[in-house]
Order: structure tokens, then sequence, then C-alpha cells
């Protein structure tokens, strides 16, 4: 599930807030680009993480996505095949692997969040 961090960020100006402060409810209208800006998505197997939480290190959330579950050849780590994301417009669709992450980042709500959260690897 999309932890919404960069809207966050915002609301709490750069900062997140501190461990047992309440948080306001987000409004639809936070989001961005409803159609490019995921809600839910299929994450690793092995992940206990229940929120992805954006980072600057990519590589804090990255080991929790599933990008490739259906369409490959059944390997770990398979860069031919997709997995499923729900959008904010209510929308479901297959994203082929690395393309939630680059050339935007679909699970930052904003603008700036989409193009400076980006993960480019090499396909």
């Amino acid at each position: 599930m999309n932890g919404f961090q960069d809207s966050l960020l915002e609301m709490f100006g750069g900062t997140l807030p501190p461990k047992g402060v309440s948080l306001p409810a987000l409004r639809e209208s936070v989001i961005a680009h409803p159609a490019d800006t995921i809600v839910f998505g299929e994450k690793a197997s092995a992940s206990s993480a229940f929120y992805l939480v954006l980072d600057m290190n990519a590589s804090q959330y990255l080991s929790d996505l599933e990008e490739s579950r259906h369409g490959g050849t059944g390997m770990l780590f398979n860069k031919a095949g997709s997995s499923n994301y729900a959008f904010g417009d209510g929308s479901v669709r297959a994203v082929r692997y690395g393309h939630s992450l680059c050339p935007l980042n679909l699970w930052a709500v904003a603008d700036k969040g989409q193009t400076d959260y980006a993960v480019c690897r090499p396909h």
C-alpha cells in the first residue's frame, strides 16, 4: 500500500512527524495525477512491509516491491514480466518491470516526488 510519504513530507515541512502523532486525512485532491499514481501494488513474498515508504535511498524499499510476478520465466528478479497495480483513478493494470519507478516513480503522489524519487535501473 502506498504510504504517501512525499505528500506527508510536504505537509510537515520536509520531515516526517514523530511516531504517535495523528496524521491528517489525505484528500484525493492531493494526488496530482490519479491515473499515474499507484495506490496498491504487489509486494515481494518475503517482505513484511505493509506500506511502501519512499526514501531518497531507494535500497530502503526496492526489496519490498515485486515488479515481475506475472509473465516472466518464473525466476526470481526476472526483468521480463510485470506486476498488477491499482491506481488512484480506480483503474487496475499490469506494469512492466521497472516502469513503476522510471522515468517517473508512480508511487509518489506529487510531481516533485515522481521525479525526485525516480529509480531507473538497467533492464
